[in-house]
């Protein structure tokens, strides 16, 4: 279950719906002057504890104003159990984990809904203009480059839109690898397939990456390579068995529907 969704229940019962209760013993608070237990790691990184002292972290977060500080105090101080200072410091990282994803999604659709705003009014080169802005001072998020791509597709050449591909790679070439990916899912929508797979390629010989074969077994697929195109099916599902799921209802990959090779590969 990823963090997101882990933390939709504990934020309710942690903030809202739930008052403290004195007979659970996460949420009892400070009282130093008696024995506590400690926390084996064990008990530590089960599920249910987990879960329990990760609410607690976060309803003491919000309750005093956002204050990390606030809240590794209360672990550390709560009545019947001793967490060690690495257990606490793990509770607290896991919470600024979950707030600095809740950040990025916020600036993400905030951003995407100002483009959306500027172009229904009729500034394109604007909307543009923002995102790419935004990205060039902090490139939190890869998929702004998604962004980036179909809003300079609007009312520019290819070669304009591929030049922004390659000016974002000077730009963070941290993600130069993602980046390139993406710019070779554009040249694939475009139809520009043999330019499309030297890049995928390329990547391949730099990481192997099952979406990578994926994309190329495709692009084979409607090249009418089919001996090709299996041949990258076979190592998609040996990087990332997850995609045969995806290929059993791939609307560029249903003219194999019948062939028993392919059959066997999904199974």
């Amino acid at each position: 279950m990823g963090i997101l969704n882990f933390f939709k229940k504990t934020i309710q019962n942690a903030r809202e719906n739930q008052p403290i209760n004195e007979e659970n013993p996460l949420r009892r608070g400070p009282k130093l002057t008696q024995e506590r237990s400690s926390i084996s790691d064990e008990t530590f990184n089960t599920r249910q504890f987990q879960q329990e002292v990760l609410a607690v972290a976060l309803w003491k977060y919000n309750e005093n104003k956002q204050n990390y500080s606030s809240a590794y105090k209360y672990l550390m101080e709560m009545e019947d159990f001793h967490l060690s200072e690495k257990q606490a410091n793990e509770v607290i990282e896991t919470l600024k984990r979950w707030n600095d994803l809740k950040s990025k999604k916020d600036r993400f659709n905030s951003l995407v809904s100002q483009a959306q705003t500027l172009i229904n009014n009729g500034y394109r080169e604007k909307a543009f203009e923002l995102v790419y802005n935004a990205y060039v001072e902090d490139p939190f998020d890869i998929e702004l480059v998604q962004v980036i791509s179909q809003l300079a597709d609007i009312d520019n050449p290819q070669s304009h839109v591929l030049k922004i591909f390659d000016s974002l790679v000077a730009i963070n070439p941290q993600d130069a690898y993602n980046i390139k990916y993406r710019k070779a899912l554009y040249l694939k929508a475009k139809m520009r397939f043999n330019e499309a797979l030297d890049i995928f390629e390329a990547l391949n010989v730099e990481l192997p990456f099952a979406w990578n074969y994926y994309q190329t077994a495709i692009i084979q697929n409607l090249l009418g390579n089919t001996e090709l195109c299996l041949n990258n099916l076979t190592t998609t599902f040996q990087l990332d068995p997850d995609l045969k799921q995806d290929a059993r209802s791939f609307p560029e990959l249903q003219n194999l529907q019948q062939d028993p090779r392919f059959l066997s590969l999904i199974a």
